[in-house]
């Protein structure tokens, strides 16, 4: 049987740092207040981000200045 990441590239610590982010962005209080608009959006951006290989910390002030009010 084959392991689930089998063939997948691991995760990098800058891609773990990343998600870490995420996850905090996605419990801020703006998301309590409305914790169905943004959250997508921001996964899938996060994701597109990653993908074109831009930097971890950017795509965290890109995340933030996205939910800011």
């Amino acid at each position: 049987m084959n392991h689930p990441t089998e063939g997948k590239e691991a995760l990098t610590a800058a891609q773990l740092e990343l998600l870490a982010g995420v996850s905090y962005l996605l419990r801020s209080p703006l998301q309590k207040q409305d914790a169905h608009s943004g959250v997508s959006t921001s996964l899938v951006m996060v994701h597109d981000l990653l993908e074109r290989g831009v930097d971890v910390e950017r795509v965290v002030q890109l995340v933030q200045a996205s939910q800011a009010p």
